[in-house]
């Protein structure tokens, strides 16, 4: 139970307790699998909730805040490219952010100064100082590409059950940040990848690169399989729609510099040399998304 504690700790705080200062190796062992088995339990509670008639959502969620008690909190996932991302989940609009961090080399770093203020400026009102004072700056992203990077590598020759298809992902990814460990180091589990892939609001997008099969036995009555065909189409409608030149106009400082930049002469291109200098920008911002698996078979 204690360890289960621990585990909700975590997840509603980022607080965890810092094994690195038990400096006997049998004990630090240990206490990872105590933590690690009351992550297990907790996400398995989490799940168990959110598929039971017994549990309902109760309140309303928060605004998003990096300073309030209801603080943001920020997970990492593998990302897309087999980048390491950070993303979170807005409980507020079911929408997911890439969270871009800038940070400060050591000797520049910064901190800030936060007052309440509860919406009007009140010079009695306590303040704090936030000591880590890197920007994070939360950018929309679809999370079609963020369900990619986590289920590409997923064996798609059989329908799952959606708890089934979670914890292959996360056993995947845990193999994969376990064989990057160098000899003798211990790997860190990823505990919120399936509770992410089996949230209400990322379910929602697994028909768009899974083929479905209904199940009556499964616990969402659904059975899921990665299917590259509907990937594939997926791909090039997001291509298709950031091709347009309407992207272009609208930003000009992003992705109509890039389509500046594969002009030859920006100046006297031909209305035909700009739409294929814009789909090929489009064709190379998507497949920045893609895990390699993915890429190699679209590209081609």
């Amino acid at each position: 139970m204690v360890s289960t504690i621990l585990a909700g700790i975590k997840h509603a705080s980022g607080l965890s307790p810092d094994v690195e200062r038990i400096t006997e190796p049998n004990l630090r062992g240990f206490v990872r699998q105590f933590l690690n088995a009351g992550d297990y339990l907790f996400n398995a509670g989490v799940s168990f909730a959110q598929h039971s008639n017994y549990f309902r959502a109760t309140g309303t969620p928060g605004h998003i805040s990096l300073f309030g008690e209801d603080g943001l909190h920020i997970r990492q996932y593998p990302g897309p490219s087999e980048r390491k991302c950070y993303f979170v989940l807005s409980e507020a609009d079911a929408r997911l952010y890439e969270v871009l961090i800038v940070r400060p080399d050591a000797p520049h770093a910064r901190s800030w100064f936060v007052g309440h203020t509860d919406g009007v400026p009140r010079s009695d009102a306590p303040g704090a100082v936030v000591r880590d004072g890197a920007l994070r700056i939360l950018s929309p992203i679809d999370p079609l590409f963020v369900l990619l990077g986590l289920l590409a590598d997923v064996d798609a020759r059989h329908f799952y059950p959606l708890d089934d298809l979670a914890e292959s992902a996360a056993e995947l990814h845990a193999r994969r940040r376990a064989a990057s460990v160098p000899d003798g180091g211990e790997a860190r589990p990823w505990p919120d990848i399936a509770p992410f892939l089996m949230h209400n609001a990322m379910a929602a997008h697994l028909p768009r690169l899974c083929d479905t099969q209904s199940e009556v036995a499964a616990d969402t009555g659904c059975l899921y399989r990665l299917s590259m065909h509907k990937i594939h189409a997926e791909l090039d409608a997001k291509r298709a729609r950031l091709a347009q030149s309407a992207v272009c106009d609208a930003a000009p400082e992003t992705f109509g510099r890039q389509v500046r930049k594969a002009l030859a002469n920006a100046h006297s291109a031909t209305d035909a040399e700009v739409a294929a200098a814009q789909a090929e920008t489009a064709r190379a911002m998507v497949l920045a998304y893609c895990p390699p698996s993915v890429a190699a078979g679209w590209a081609a």
